[in-house]
């Protein structure tokens, strides 16, 4: 006869418990879990802002310029980067070029960018020995680059980018 007060009320206080356990186990699931991202987001790219394959440099370059550089990335139309090592005997020793349909950014060894540079402040870019020359309308910039296919291959980017 006991059994069927019993039974029922302990019923109770047993989903009354698994229910609060539950609750607990969620809410500790949610502050163990970080909102930061597993890998940067996939970005757009070009003016028609197009989906290519996930590149995970191209998506790190463009968290980095959103997070820390002054010019207003989100509204450029990003084509891509290039990673560009000053020297042979030191390749780890890299400088980022981050190519916009509107112009260029260089990300030096220390993550610093002066901004971007428009093409149509852009007289000529040419390929030099172990590099870049950026031609403006006062003086020049010398971007150094010891891999020459890189160059060249950059090189004719920029130049049909300009056209």
């Amino acid at each position: 006869m006991a059994g069927i007060l019993v039974k029922p009320i302990s019923g109770l206080l047993d989903a009354a418990s698994k229910t609060a356990e539950g609750i607990k186990n969620m809410s500790d699931d949610r502050s163990r879990k970080s909102n930061s991202r597993v890998r940067p987001p996939r970005i757009f790219y070009g003016k028609y802002r197009v989906y290519k394959t996930y590149f995970e440099n191209d998506a790190i370059v463009i968290e980095f310029l959103y997070k820390n550089i002054s010019f207003a990335v989100e509204s450029k139309a990003y084509i891509g980067s290039f990673p560009l090592a000053s020297s042979k005997q030191n390749p780890q020793e890299i400088s980022i070029l981050a190519v916009f349909e509107e112009g260029i950014t260089l990300l030096n060894q220390k993550m610093e960018a002066n901004g971007l540079l428009e093409f149509k402040e852009i007289k000529a870019i040419d390929h030099v020995e172990q590099g870049l020359k950026i031609s403006l309308a006062k003086g020049a910039i010398y971007v150094p680059n010891w891999n020459d296919d890189l160059n060249r291959a950059i090189c004719n980017l920029l130049n049909e980018i300009m056209m």
